[in-house]
């Protein structure tokens, strides 16, 4: 009867007990992750909830400068330079959403929201018989970009995951202009308004970092490339102005289903 009193070997096996199947918590609990049994607390240290997820970034657009060119007449005076037209930074709000379709490779969209200001014209500019070296912009861009990209993980997806991307999309822009200071002619009025939208592609790489096996927060950097180089004329002046590139650093939290 002594023998009934203890399980077996092949008892203990059939019930999971022992050591060298699985292990307890303090808490008793275990989840098996593949062939092993990992602690619930490890597991959530994984960013391997879902495929899909979405998310939420804010952070700085630092605008290039854009080549420019200007010729014509300014209220009847003659006109005519070349330069760099510079801008103040600005914010990015971005709203995005994707599919891991494995672990090492995600489709991904977002939308995007940038404002920024003018700054200044460096450059040659003649006005009449006055050299010129720099003007004044006061004024603002309000842009809207969005992209389809591809987001490469390297390493496949953890508690840290770096990884780098690239895409294609839009950029669809209103640009405002109030007044130009030009050296000896003062501030002058000149409520412009110009909205176009163009073509853009933009290379990506940052990391993320999971707090939870279903949130994560990380950063980002960006650089856009927009084909907007055009040439208008306002008022006796023609400008003609080159291509767009933004730099873009953003934080972000993430939420994976």
């Amino acid at each position: 009867m002594g023998r009934h009193l203890f399980p077996t070997a092949q008892t203990r096996c059939i019930l999971g007990e022992t050591r060298d199947e699985a292990y307890r918590d303090d808490r008793g609990d275990t989840r098996r992750h593949g062939d092993a049994r990992l602690r619930p607390d490890d597991a959530g240290r994984h960013q391997d909830f879902g495929n899909a997820y979405f998310g939420l970034s804010t952070g700085v657009l630092i605008p290039g400068d854009t080549d420019q060119k200007i010729s014509g007449t300014f209220f009847g005076v003659p006109v005519s330079g070349s330069g760099k037209l510079r801008f103040k930074p600005g914010f990015i709000v971005d709203l995005r959403a994707g599919y891991h379709v494995n672990p090492y490779l995600a489709v991904e969209g977002d939308l995007a929201y940038a404002r920024y200001s003018y700054d200044k014209v460096v450059g040659q500019l003649t006005a009449g018989p006055l050299p010129i070296s720099e003007s004044a912009f006061d004024g603002h861009v309000s842009n809207w970009l969005g992209f389809v990209n591809a987001v490469v993980t390297p390493l496949g997806r953890s508690a840290f995951t770096p990884y780098v991307g690239a895409g294609i999309g839009f950029s669809s822009y209103e640009a405002t202009v109030d007044a130009i200071s030009v050296g000896g002619l003062g501030r002058i009025a000149v409520s412009s308004k110009t909205t176009n939208t163009d073509f853009a592609t933009n290379a990506l790489a940052g990391f993320d970092y999971a707090v939870i096996h279903t949130i994560s927060v990380g950063a980002r950097y960006r650089f856009i490339w927009t084909d907007s180089a055009t040439s208008a004329t306002t008022g006796g002046l023609t400008t003609e102005a080159g291509n767009a590139r933004h730099h873009v650093v953003s934080a972000m939290a993430t939420y994976r289903f």
